[in-house]
């Protein structure tokens, strides 16, 4: 009997994209018939309805349809459009949240609240023209009472406010996305609310709805630095560097000292492949704020990348200043000694790394690196053996006691690692060489340094 319906519907829905309306009419009320809560049966005739002028009769379709699922998005955004065809803005208004609490995406909502709003207008400006001049004398004192309640609507209460930066600040996410939302759809002119709102995104890495919630802050306030700064940092983790760089520098525009755009405009230069000027951005950031360890890490990256060794030294021994825990400050400083020609102190540093993260298979394999420097290749083999350990036995257990790769292990990436353990258990004559040879082969494999991470 489903198996039927289904059938059915498919040639309804063919038939309403056919524009054979009487038809699909026809094949959605038969189907009603025997299941008056067909969701889809329901919601389409709903659109008929609504596509012929008849929006009282689509409402009471678009509503058995959220009865019968309310997880399909599109039936709410169906009914609360209705609604506020119809001016049921009370209901629509309850919809909205109710489709909000439901998951349904913030962005169409917003569309139907502002055409709600401006219904609402249209309907109270077209009331205000009906009275005589006597009545409209009358009605001044109301008038001006009700212009200042709708002042006062504008902008939330300041303890809901107040909540949402609690939430926000201790990391609850949940529950500040879901206030944020709320205080975006009831006050949508409030530029903080769309600010936290950007900022709970990006926290939870949510880039294209922080983007989204980020420009709306943006035009609610184009001489906000900071709205600016986390809308380039939102576009720059979705891939779109040219519009990330100039919203970063529209940000420096408003406010040439704001540390946190130069270093995030540094980054996404450095993304961008423009070395020199991202040093020029970076350098700025530690002017600015030079208690910031990142900012002193990411400049020594691009001074790396550039060739300026003994500067890229500096950058990560301040960074190490400044946060004695700072792993990859340490191991990029022990990469930047090696280059430099100084084996014994890049061993130095890579132990300190190694200290602070006793697992940290990078650290064995960068010591084995340097011993390697220093013609000590049987302590870089017992190094490399180290790291091997570390790395793929955990990826797969089953090849690190054999002497051969097993495809789980070869396909997880880790294929150099299993082969120098392999050839580790074999010991075959060829054994040291394949250490060395692979050793050599990818000289900069955990020399490179890490991706810069933004403000």
């Amino acid at each position: 009997m489903e198996q039927t319906v289904e059938k059915v519907l498919h040639r309804a829905v063919d038939a309403h994209r056919e524009g054979k309306l009487q038809e699909a009419e026809r094949l959605y009320r038969a189907i009603l018939q025997t299941h008056p809560s067909q969701p889809d049966a329901n919601h389409n005739l709903g659109v008929l309805a609504l596509a012929v002028g008849k929006s009282s009769v689509a409402i009471p379709l678009f509503q058995k349809a959220l009865q019968a699922n309310p997880s399909v998005e599109q039936f709410w955004l169906s009914d609360i459009g209705c609604l506020v065809k119809e001016a049921k803005f009370d209901a629509a208004v309850q919809a909205i949240a109710d489709a909000t609490d439901a998951g349904v995406s913030i962005a169409p909502l917003l569309e139907l609240k502002k055409r709600l709003h401006e219904e609402k207008r249209l309907q109270e400006s077209d009331a205000e023209k009906a009275p005589s001049l006597s009545k409209k004398r009358k009605a001044i004192p109301h008038k001006k009472r009700g212009a200042k309640t709708h002042r006062q609507k504008t902008a939330p209460p300041q303890n809901q406010l107040s909540s949402l930066v609690q939430y926000f600040q201790a990391k609850q996410f949940t529950e500040a996305e879901k206030l944020a939302v709320s205080l975006t759809l009831e006050f949508p002119n409030h530029q903080l609310s769309w600010k936290l709102l950007g900022a709970i995104y990006g926290q939870q890495g949510r880039h294209l709805e922080a983007a989204e919630a980020n420009r709306s802050a943006v035009k609610l306030c184009p001489q906000d630095p900071e709205v600016h700064s986390n809308l380039g940092v939102a576009l720059s983790a979705l891939g779109r560097l040219e519009e990330a760089e100039k919203s970063l520098e529209s940000s420096i525009s408003i406010n040439p000292k704001f540390a946190p755009a130069h270093f995030n405009l540094g980054n996404t230069l450095m993304t961008l492949g423009k070395f020199d000027e991202a040093e020029v951005s970076l350098r700025q950031a530690v002017t600015l704020d030079p208690k910031h360890a990142k900012h002193h890490y990411n400049l020594g990256i691009t001074l790396k990348t550039l060739g300026k060794l003994n500067e890229a030294e500096a950058a990560y021994r301040q960074a190490i200043l400044l946060d004695s825990n700072y792993i990859e400050a340490h191991t990029n400083l022990g990469t930047t000694l090696l280059s430099l020609g100084k084996p014994d102190d890049a061993i130095a540093s890579f132990r300190r790394a190694i200290a602070l993260r006793p697992d940290f298979a990078e650290g064995y394999y960068n010591i084995g690196n340097a011993l390697k420097e220093l013609g000590k290749l049987k302590d870089a083999e017992r190094k490399y053996e180290g790291a091997t350990r570390l790395s793929t036995w955990r990826a797969c257990g089953a090849c690190c006691r054999s002497t051969s790769p097993t495809p789980s292990c070869w396909q997880r990436g880790s294929r150099w690692l299993c082969a120098i353990l392999c050839a580790l258990r074999a010991r075959p004559p060829t054994s040291t060489w394949l250490l060395r040879a692979l050793a050599s082969r990818r000289p900069g494999w955990m020399l490179q340094p890490v991706n810069p991470s933004f403000a």
